[in-house]
């Protein structure tokens, strides 16, 4: 008897969650996690995603004051090669071939706080997971703690592009919507999951000092192609996290920028997105699994024809070593299998 209310107690979050008709995975979802996570191999995940939690948690947990910068700006001038990110070098940025720290300039020290955020967002989802899989309290009080950071620093995020300046395609926390995004993407599923253990006020600190602003943003975004499509994603979730499915409406059915308009406009008959590469066809569709898995808390099926042609149209062009050709502005090295792995 003990046993089963106990059970009971442990599920009762994930129960009043879908009551609410609004949330990111299903009770057969969690199941499927945590049943998966006592295998053979998904316990060598469970313990590899704990190792990443704790190697983050050795270093400052607190959100960054600046706004971020625009990733192509974190390589050396010299060498083109990626700066080695350190979490205590937020104005030196060092390069693995001159061997040294780049200091003084501005554009890498906005890029680090990019870099930050995107570490940030991984560590959001590598929690979350977690909580799903082990149950144990610690990894929402992770999500917790640092949502609330960033509703305390979101509201003074000014909004920018990637030249610091006011545009049409600015960010507030990055220097693109498109970045915006994406991070809102997976924080909102996040903060939903760890949600049932948070306080009223803290449930409304979050909503009144990160979603809401965010989708403010996005809302005013109005763009087209693989840009819209992750706006879409965005603005879904940050929905379905305000229990507001005004916003998810504009997102799916706005008859200029909407899912269905960017599916319609860009989506070809044989399966393949419009912008001409593997790597834009990807890209995109990531955002509309995304889309299309949130939405079904609301009873809306985006799986028709369209996104199962997205799904196996790649197949077609691959070559028999299941690699792309560098279609477009695309590049050597795509992957089906790689792929294939990515977007599930």
């Amino acid at each position: 008897m003990r046993n089963r209310l106990l059970l009971a107690l442990l599920f009762i979050p994930c129960l009043l969650s879908a009551q609410n008709g609004y949330y990111f995975f299903t009770e057969s979802d969690i199941s499927q996690i945590r049943s998966a996570a006592k295998t053979e191999w998904g316990k060598s995940i469970i313990e590899s995603l704990k190792d990443t939690v704790e190697a983050r948690r050795e270093y400052p947990l607190t959100v960054p004051l600046l706004e971020g910068g625009h990733i192509h700006d974190y390589f050396c001038p010299e060498h083109k090669v990626r700066f080695s990110f350190d979490w205590n070098k937020p104005e030196a940025h060092y390069c693995s071939q001159c061997k040294h720290y780049w200091t003084g300039n501005k554009r890498y020290d906005w890029a680090w706080v990019n870099v930050a955020h995107t570490h940030n967002y991984s560590y959001l989802r590598n929690c979350m997971y977690l909580y799903l899989a082990t149950e144990e309290r610690v990894y929402a009080e992770y999500i917790r703690n640092m949502m609330l950071d960033y509703a305390s620093k979101y509201l003074t995020y000014l909004e920018h592009d990637t030249a610091r300046k006011v545009g049409p395609w600015g960010g507030k926390m990055f220097g693109q919507s498109l970045d915006e995004s994406a991070w809102a993407s997976d924080a909102c599923r996040a903060y939903m999951v760890a949600k049932p253990i948070m306080t009223p006020e803290e449930i409304k600190e979050i909503e009144k000092g990160y979603l809401i602003p965010c989708s403010q943003l996005l809302l005013k975004r109005r763009g087209t192609a693989n840009w819209q499509v992750w706006h879409n994603s965005g603005l879904i979730a940050l929905g379905i996290a305000l229990q507001d499915d005004s916003i998810i409406n504009t997102a799916l059915n706005d008859p200029e920028c909407g899912y269905h308009a960017q599916m319609e406009r860009y989506v070809y008959n044989d399966g393949w997105w419009g912008e001409g590469s593997p790597t834009y066809h990807y890209y995109p569709l990531h955002a509309i699994i995304l889309s299309a898995d949130a939405v079904r808390c609301r009873n809306i099926n985006l799986y028709d024809e369209k996104l199962y042609k997205m799904l196996a149209a790649p197949a077609a062009g691959a070559y028999a070593d299941l690699y792309f050709p560098a279609h477009n502005d695309g590049w050597y090295g795509e992957s089906l299998i790689a792929r294939s792995v990515y977007t599930k």
